[in-house]
């Protein structure tokens, strides 16, 4: 049996469904023995532990006691943590991971940049490393039943499109808060939005997480422009009512090894793609428009993204190396290699 350990199991957040939910989820349908991790039945009771999105000192207690028992130790790592903001608690949290990492059989990374990066911090990792790739979601599988608050922004946010009849309607989505990534990037495209408002009309949704960080960035922009609070249920009719997704990303230390998790949701949800490029991205240069914001926005108001080639080309690119299928199946090679040589080990030791 694989027990999978996390901090949380919280499916809004995204990294928790594409690389421990869904994964969890296919292999089980494959018959493979796995669960969320249960302290009760003890490390024993596992195969393999697979720590994903923790870094806790449970965390690096936890991996030890596998360790001493047997158990492998496999772990996930979907993020750059050394280039997080330096604090005394990152400085803590840097040191478990090498900790970790030097306990690991297995390491997971979420691309090949990051295993980079990671690897060039760590020398002398002695565990097998690995690529795989978020395991991309079909957007109206999303939540469930809409609330009363998330129909009402839903309503509101319709009535500001038709306030803004025959504009092109624009969307970002991620998390407010950061130094590095997120809605402090948002800042460059809204310029070039403002430039593209003096010929043509534009309008911009915030699906974000923190208001308070909305107003503030939001009070100097010069174009119409909309907040929703991002809720899992809300999130995939949200995209629909839009043309365009902006992913503006400074490429630095800690973007360059992020997935294709979001130019690829946008796509998988009918929308066209404007982004600044980093590694993970440049695979869908032949299909969306990466580096140029003008000619990208000139091409969608062109085009509407549900008739554009590139887009419908990147779709199925997406479907062919990201979807369920794809992906899980690489998870399912590795948890089957893990049960070969384990049979493999204990014939050896009956031999013996």
């Amino acid at each position: 049996m694989i027990g999978w350990y996390a901090t949380s199991f919280n499916p809004a957040k995204a990294s928790i469904r594409l690389r421990l939910l869904q994964p969890m989820a296919y292999l089980r349908e494959k018959g493979i023995d796995t669960e969320l991790f249960d302290r009760k039945k003890g490390v024993g009771a596992y195969e393999a532990i697979l720590f994903s999105k923790s870094l806790q000192s449970a965390t690096l207690t936890l991996a030890r006691e596998a360790k001493a028992a047997g158990t492998r130790v496999i772990f996930d790592i979907c993020d750059n943590i050394f280039e997080a903001k330096d604090t005394p608690a990152k400085a803590r949290k840097v040191e478990r991971l090498r900790q970790i990492l030097s306990l690991a059989d297995i390491i997971i990374y979420a691309t090949p940049a990051l295993k980079e990066q990671i690897s060039s911090r760590v020398p002398r990792i002695g565990a097998l490393q690995l690529v795989i790739p978020d395991m991309l979601e079909e957007l109206e599988k999303l939540g469930g039943r809409l609330s009363l608050k998330e129909r009402f922004d839903l309503t509101r946010l319709a009535r500001f499109h038709r306030t803004h009849a025959g504009a092109l309607h624009c969307v970002w989505f991620g998390k407010c808060q950061g130094s590095k990534s997120g809605l402090v990037h948002v800042h460059a495209a809204v310029r070039e939005l403002e430039l593209f408002s003096r010929s043509h009309k534009v309008t911009l949704t915030i699906i974000g997480d923190q208001r308070t960080r909305y107003w503030s960035a939001a009070r100097k922009w010069d174009i119409p422009h909309f907040y929703l609070p991002w809720t899992l249920s809300s999130f995939s009719p949200a995209m629909k009512m839009h043309n365009v997704a902006i992913v503006p990303v400074e490429k630095n230390d800690y973007t360059v090894g992020k997935t294709i998790n979001r130019p690829a949701t946008a796509l998988r949800a009918g929308l066209g793609v404007i982004a600044d490029a980093i590694p993970a991205y440049e695979e869908l240069r032949p299909f969306i428009v990466l580096d140029d914001w003008q000619q990208g926005l000139h091409r969608y108001c062109t085009t509407h993204p549900r008739d554009d080639a590139g887009c419908q080309a990147a779709r199925e690119h997406i479907a062919s190396l990201y979807g369920a299928d794809a992906v899980g199946s690489q998870w399912l090679a590795l948890v089957r290699s893990m049960q070969s040589e384990a049979k493999a080990s204990a014939r050896m030791a009956i031999l013996d």
